[in-house]
Formats: C-alpha cells, structure tokens, sequence
C-alpha cells in the first residue's frame, strides 16, 4: 500500500501504531 505518496504511508502507519498502543 506503500507505493508513491510515502509520507501518507508513513502517517498511516502512525497512526496504526497509535491505535495499537491505546487499544
């Protein structure tokens, strides 16, 4: 899902390490 935009990816994954340490 990485492909051009790899700041967006970044935020994306961010994010998903957030959510991961709040659940």
């Amino acid at each position: 899902m990485c492909d051009v935009l790899e700041l967006k990816c970044y935020h994306a994954q961010l994010i998903v390490v957030t959510a991961n340490i709040n659940a």
